[in-house]
């Protein structure tokens, strides 16, 4: 029952607070396509549900850190929401999020068909070259401690492969619907 006062773009940063946000999302299909994927480019959401008003009610699809993947309607580390709208329809959706860190992120809609290709490139292919460069880093910091013995360089052995290790996980995590 409440009023959206403000309109952002789909590429927003909104500060820092321990309320609840809602976004609502309008729609209006152009395509020859009726099955589409709406997502947000950052997967630190602890909550991040998608609300769409049906005849029987609301549907409620649930995303975010809290909710595991395989939950998920889409599994994929980052919230993804499979929508339907037919060719001339509009449709509006309504997003209730939340996070302990800074509310920000990028809506992108992609047809069903691109976001499930095997081969689309996103964030995460280029995760791959940056793991693949800090790797190096890795193997030229353990040369330097083998050379110095600096303690320094153990710490900094360790914040790197942990920080490959992450983001590994969240260039892998699978993509299903």
């Amino acid at each position: 029952k409440g009023y959206f006062t403000s309109k952002i773009s789909n590429q927003f940063t909104l500060g820092y607070t321990d309320k609840p946000i809602w976004f609502k999302i309008d729609i209006t299909n152009h395509s020859d396509t009726n099955e589409f994927v709406l997502q947000l480019n950052e997967p630190f959401w602890d909550k991040l549900d998608l609300y769409q008003k049906t005849s029987h009610g609301w549907d409620k699809q649930k995303a975010g850190l809290l909710t595991s993947i395989n939950e998920r309607e889409i599994e994929d580390a980052f919230p993804s929401y499979s929508v339907v709208i037919t060719k001339g329809e509009s449709k509006t959706f309504y997003i209730n999020g939340q996070t302990v860190n800074g509310y920000l992120g990028a809506f992108n809609i992609y047809t069903a068909k691109e976001f499930f290709k095997p081969g689309r490139l996103d964030i995460n292919t280029f995760y791959y070259l940056y793991s693949a460069v800090l790797f190096i880093i890795l193997i030229l910091n353990i040369l330097l401690y083998l050379a110095t013995k600096e303690r320094l360089n153990l710490y900094y052995l360790g914040y790197v492969t942990f920080y490959i290790l992450f983001i590994s996980i969240l260039s892998f995590a699978p993509k299903s619907k």
